[in-house]
């Protein structure tokens, strides 16, 4: 009689430990998944500063060089399978924002005003085409084919 209550006490035994070794599998598969997530969209924001900060030193480049100077840079269709952006102008910076995470990302100019504005208006850039930088009689101008 001995041995079958001790075969009983083994399979209990042997399912608490498989039930906590679930649990603590459990346990770590959520927090990977989790720091999953935080590692996209570090991505995402370095995807994106990397994007702002092409465009702001081709343009610093193109301001700098002085007239007749001009540079063609390809703006990445998005920055991930599901993060479009938007590539604005705001006075001295390039900013980008990401449809993922509603965040902005910002590039310094060391000038401002793009196409002949005072640099107070804000110039779009679509994503997804190439990009001319020239300038023309110390104006920078963006234009895209």
């Amino acid at each position: 009689m001995t041995g079958r209550r001790r075969g009983g006490q083994v399979s209990v035994d042997f399912l608490a430990v498989w039930a906590g070794m679930l649990l603590i599998f459990l346990v770590l598969f959520g927090l990977y998944f989790e720091k999953g997530r935080d590692w996209a969209e570090l991505r995402l924001r370095d995807g994106a500063k990397e994007v702002a900060g092409d465009f702001a030193r081709n343009a610093n480049f193109v301001h700098l060089a002085g007239p007749g100077a001009s540079a063609r840079i390809w703006l990445l269709p998005s920055l991930s399978a599901s993060a479009n952006y938007t590539l604005r102008v705001v006075g001295r910076r390039a900013e980008i924002n990401w449809t993922a995470y509603s965040e902005t990302v910002a590039a310094p100019l060391i000038f401002s005003g793009f196409n002949g504005s005072s640099g107070g208006e804000i110039v779009l850039i679509s994503p997804g085409r190439w990009t001319n930088i020239t300038n023309n009689g110390g104006i920078v101008y963006v234009s895209q084919d």
